[in-house]
């Protein structure tokens, strides 16, 4: 799943990968991110490979407020934790900066799909959801696509603004550009390596 980032501001949708699943690596995995320009616009290109990277969405701590920014998260995670490839702000939020539309969690869900009619980025349409297993099997779909042929609750999921290519401005699903909100985390922890 690759991810051109803006290099400023808030980014919304956040995406962390972990080390390699090798027990013995003769050599470090490549780095999830690298440094790109495009069109005289210098950007961070990040990619989650399944096997690899796993991706998680964490609004805050556990039974704490959510996080509001991403040095927030930095500060706040715990001493030894899994290794973060990247991380970004991910979804749609309100003021209190809960979700406004899907959001799972370690497999429990949040927040319903939001397929209301509305003003801003949220509400042009298709909108979608980003969603998966969190090893693998990563997917984007609109929300009417996910709200049909999705039955079986996801690790994670977050959905998020405008699916559709050309502009109206791309979805963070789709390409990692900068909406309003976010608060919503992804973090990603290591897989366990096999003796």
């Amino acid at each position: 799943m690759r991810r051109l980032l803006a290099s400023g501001g808030a980014l919304t949708l956040l995406i962390a990968g972990c080390s390699s699943k090798a027990e013995h690596p003769t050599a470090p995995p490549p780095a999830a991110c690298e440094s790109v320009t495009f069109e005289d616009a210098a950007f961070t290109h990040c990619t989650a490979v399944p096997g690899r990277h796993s991706i998680h969405t964490v609004i805050g701590p556990t039974n704490g407020a959510p996080y509001r920014s991403l040095s927030q998260l930095a500060l706040e995670r715990a001493e030894g934790g899994p290794a973060v490839a990247f991380a970004l702000n991910a979804g749609m939020f309100d003021e209190a900066g809960q979700p406004i539309g899907y959001y799972v969690e370690n497999g429990e869900r949040r927040h319903k799909l939001n397929r209301n009619e509305g003003w801003g980025n949220f509400h042009l349409l298709p909108n979608g959801v980003f969603y998966g297993r969190a090893g693998g099997g990563w997917a984007v779909r609109t929300s009417e696509a996910f709200a049909k042929g999705v039955d079986r609750r996801p690790d994670f999921g977050t959905q998020s603004g405008s699916t559709s290519s050309p502009p109206p401005p791309p979805s963070p699903v789709i390409s990692g550009y900068k909406t309003t909100g976010g608060a919503a985390i992804s973090r990603c922890v290591s897989k366990p390596t096999s003796s």
